[in-house]
C-alpha cells in the first residue's frame, strides 16, 4: 500500500508543479499505476481486492475525465486528482474514523470539480451542492460523535450495542444517501450533472457515487451486520423504503427529461435506489454486491457521459442529437451495451448488479419479509418504468442524424469500446471481494 500512497502523492505534486498538458497525462497514469501498487496495509488503509475493485470504479472516470476534458485548466487537473486520491482512500479505509474523513475531503473537493468552469449560471448550482454538502457533513461528524459516545471508539468491528451506537451509525448512514442521491434529498444531483460541464458531471456522477457504494459495503461488513444480527433492522426500514422511491423518481424524470445530462441524472437517483437494497442482508455478501454494482454502474454511465462529450463537448445534447453517434456504428453500440446495462437487462453487467442486491433484498431475514416484497415488486416495476428512458437514448443512435455534427476523437471511442467490452466480461466472470482487516 505504500507504493501506492506515493504514486498518490506525486499525482498531486506534479499537478501542482508542472504545465497542464503534461500534468493532466501524467495524473491518469500515475492514478492507474497506484492501483497496482495498492497491495498490503499501512495504518488503517488496506490494499485488498475489494479496494482494488473500488480505486478500479474510481479511476474509469476519473482518466477519461483528465484525459478528454476540453481545455482543462491547473485547478481542475489538481481538483480531479485530489478527488479521486480521497476516494481511494475511502475504499481503503478499515476503520471509521479514516472512512468518515476521507469521504469528506473527496465531497468538499468535489464540490469545486462542480463549480467548474465558473460562470455565474453556475452559482445556484454550487450553492445548491454546497448545501446539501454542509447538511451531509454535520449529519456525518454528528454520527462519529454519537457512535464514538456509544461505543468508544471508531472500531468497524467492537460494535457495542448502545442506543447512542445506534443513532450515530444511523446518521452515518443517513449523510451517506444524501451524497448518493437517494430521495428526497435528491435534487442537489440533477441541478450538479445536468448543469455542470460535460466532464465535471461525467467525474461527479461516476467516481464519488462509487466511492460511496464502497463505503456503504465497509460499512455493511462491519456495525450495520452488528446492529442487525441484535435486532435493529428497524434502522433499515426507511432506509428501504426511500431506496424504492428513489427508483420510481429517477423513472419518473428519466420520461420527462429531453436532455442527456438530464436523463443521466435521473438515471443516476435511480441507480442509488437500486443499490441501497442490497444491504437488507448487510454483511460481506452485501459489500461484495455493492462493491460489483459500483464497477458495473461507473463503467456504463462514463460510456454515456463521454458520448455526451464526444458529440457536443462539454455543453448538453438533446437525446435528439444523440442522432450524431449513428455514422460511428461501433460508438453507437458502446453507447447501447451501457444503457442496456444500466438498465439492468442481460448479456451486461448491469444486469447481475440488480440481480446480485434484488437477492440480497429477498435473503433478509430479521425484515418483516412482507415489506421486503413490496419494496423487491416496487424496485422492479420502477425499473422497468426507467426502460422508457434508456429506450428514447438507444432510439436515436439508431437513426440518421436531422443535421450533420461532427464527431471525432478516435482515442476516446477506443476507450469507449474497451469499456462496453468490458460490461460485457463481467457479466460472465463477476468478481465480488470482500473487505478484509476490519478494525
Amino acid at each position: 500500500m505504500i507504493g501506492s500512497l506515493l504514486l498518490n502523492l506525486l499525482a498531486i505534486l506534479q499537478a501542482l508543479l508542472l504545465p497542464v498538458q503534461a500534468s493532466r497525462y501524467l495524473s491518469a497514469l500515475l492514478l492507474v499505476l497506484s492501483i497496482y501498487f495498492a497491495g498490503g496495509s499501512v495504518g488503517s488503509l488496506v490494499g485488498d481486492a475489494y479496494t482494488a475493485i473500488g480505486m478500479i470504479a474510481i479511476a474509469v472516470p476519473a482518466v477519461v475525465t483528465l484525459l478528454f476534458h476540453k481545455n482543462p485548466q491547473r485547478h481542475f487537473v489538481l481538483l480531479t486528482t485530489l478527488v479521486t486520491v480521497a476516494g481511494y482512500f475511502v475504499v481503503a479505509s478499515r476503520n471509521l474514523a479514516t472512512l468518515a474523513m476521507s469521504l469528506e475531503a473527496m465531497s468538499l473537493a468535489a464540490a469545486a470539480v462542480a463549480f467548474y468552469p465558473a460562470t455565474k449560471e453556475k452559482v445556484r448550482t454550487l450553492t445548491t451542492y454546497l448545501i446539501f454538502s454542509v447538511f451531509a457533513a454535520v449529519l456525518l461528524f454528528s454520527g462519529l460523535a454519537f457512535y464514538f459516545a456509544g461505543t468508544n471508539g471508531f472500531s468497524l468491528v467492537e460494535f457495542t450495542q448502545t442506543p447512542t451506537a445506534i443513532v450515530g451509525l444511523s446518521l452515518i448512514l443517513a449523510s451517506i444517501m444524501i451524497k448518493i442521491a437517494v430521495t428526497p434529498m435528491h435534487a442537489w444531483a440533477v441541478d450538479v450533472y445536468s448543469l455542470s460541464s460535460t466532464s465535471a458531471a461525467l467525474y461527479l456522477s461516476n467516481a464519488v457515487k462509487a466511492a460511496a457504494f464502497l463505503a456503504l459495503g465497509i460499512l455493511a461488513s462491519g456495525p450495520l451486520k452488528a446492529a442487525f444480527s441484535v435486532g435493529y433492522w428497524q434502522v433499515l426500514v426507511p432506509v428501504l423504503a426511500l431506496a424504492a422511491i428513489s427508483v420510481g423518481v429517477g423513472a419518473g424524470g428519466m420520461a420527462l427529461s429531453d436532455r442527456a445530462k438530464r436523463l443521466l441524472a435521473f438515471s443516476s437517483i435511480a441507480h442509488a435506489g437500486f443499490a441501497l437494497l442490497a444491504i437488507a442482508s448487510p454483511g460481506p455478501a452485501a459489500a461484495a454486491i455493492l462493491a460489483y454494482y459500483a464497477l458495473a454502474y461507473s463503467i456504463a454511465n462514463t460510456i454515456a457521459f463521454s458520448s455526451v462529450l464526444l458529440i457536443k463537448g462539454e455543453e448538453d445534447v438533446s437525446i435528439r442529437g444523440l442522432s450524431a453517434l449513428y455514422k460511428r456504428p461501433l460508438t453507437a453500440l458502446a453507447f447501447a451495451i451501457a444503457m442496456i446495462s444500466l438498465l439492468g437487462v442481460p448479456p451486461t453487467a448491469g444486469f447481475n448488479a440488480k440481480l446480485f442486491a434484488l437477492f440480497s433484498l429477498l435473503a433478509s431475514a430479521q425484515i418483516p419479509y412482507a415489506f421486503v416484497l413490496a419494496v423487491a415488486l416496487a424496485a422492479v416495476v420502477f425499473t422497468a418504468a426507467t426502460g422508457y428512458g434508456y429506450a428514447k437514448a438507444i432510439a436515436a443512435v439508431a437513426r440518421p442524424p436531422e443535421e450533420e455534427a461532427e464527431v471525432g476523437n478516435l482515442s476516446l471511442e477506443f476507450l469507449l469500446w474497451i469499456l462496453a467490452a468490458m460490461l460485457l466480461f463481467l457479466y460472465f466472470f463477476p468478481t465480488l471481494p470482500t473487505p478484509t482487516n476490519l478494525m
